[in-house]
């Protein structure tokens, strides 16, 4: 009860009216008759947060009593409408998530799913781009975004869960072309280098005084300047390169790694004001998925060469795999 006092209390005119219009359509007919709200349901559920501001005058009584009919709910009654709800947004990147005729699947997707089945979550992941995914994440509350690379730049700006996955991080280029590199200092000397934007490889670059990056929203789009001379270079994973390849339909021989940059963990990210409550079941879940040997078998379902990454939070500090 607490609790939900003090969401009220914290809570913008027009966040109140939101969570009260949800809560409307939980409540029984009879709930509604005997307040002697029949017949206004359908006006508030459909008028928005500032056009009911506008209208209290003509009916003002019943929006008192409608009031009383919302605190009710928040404080008694259960349901997802009612609580602090996590958006779910992750990006078109195969093999870890990734649209397939239509369908969303893939290595972190289906973790994802086992743990929210366990949390009892139902929520929707959407798939967005994933400049955009990122820009959700730093500035809205309940949010995930997944598979984010756990970096050091960025570590404190979020909340982590993980890891789900290990990669290493390639600078890849043509085959039939000589390159004189021998350490990532080299790749400076090149005219450009294709990078994905707002990703981490993209940042941690950045940060070493790269200023021949040429960022795209489409990693699909690298491979194919690089095939027709337009970059010298592009930056790409061990994991992430044969999907992008199978579907930009160009030859694996044509593509080689130069250099390897580092290795990184991708994680569940949430958004810094995420509800601690939803944080906390998600750490349980994902400690349940690892230490009653699902995870890895998803890993390696997908992955089924590649040795999967020890989990570092939700108290896991033994070995599992």
């Amino acid at each position: 009860m607490c609790n939900a006092l003090h969401i009220c209390a914290t809570m913008k005119f027009e966040q109140m009216i939101n969570m009260a219009r949800e809560a409307f359509l939980k409540v029984p007919k009879s709930v509604l008759k005997g307040l002697g709200l029949i017949g206004i349901e359908s006006v508030f559920c459909q008028l928005p947060g500032r056009e009911i501001m506008t209208n209290i005058k003509s009916f003002k009584i019943r929006f008192a009593a409608l009031f009383v009919l919302f605190f009710y709910v928040l404080l008694f009654c259960s349901g997802p409408a009612l609580c602090a709800k996590l958006a779910i947004y992750t990006e078109d990147s195969a093999p870890a998530n990734f649209v397939q005729n239509g369908t969303l699947t893939g290595l972190c997707v289906d973790i994802v799913r086992e743990m929210q089945e366990r949390i009892g979550d139902q929520t929707a992941i959407r798939v967005v781009p994933w400049s955009r995914g990122l820009s959700y994440l730093q500035s809205r509350a309940n949010t995930m975004l997944f598979a984010t690379t756990k970096a050091v730049a960025r570590s404190d700006n979020f909340h982590w869960v993980g890891p789900l996955i290990r990669i290493k991080w390639f600078l890849f280029g043509l085959k039939d072309r000589e390159y004189d590199i021998q350490c990532l200092e080299d790749a400076k000397q090149f005219k450009s280098i294709g990078t994905y934007i707002d990703d981490a490889k993209d940042q941690f670059l950045r940060a070493r005084g790269f200023d021949n990056l040429v960022p795209v929203r489409d990693n699909l789009l690298n491979l194919r300047k690089i095939v027709r001379g337009r970059l010298d270079l592009f930056v790409s994973s061990d994991v992430g390169i044969k999907p992008l390849l199978r579907q930009s339909g160009i030859s694996a021989n044509k593509i080689v790694p130069i250099i390897e940059i580092k290795k990184a963990d991708l994680y569940l990210a949430f958004s810094r004001n995420t509800d601690p409550e939803i944080l906390h079941e998600w750490k349980q879940a994902f400690a349940s998925v690892v230490r009653d040997g699902t995870f890895l078998k998803i890993y390696k379902k997908w992955l089924p060469d590649l040795h999967p990454p020890e989990p570092d939070c939700c108290g896991l500090h033994e070995k599992f795999f």
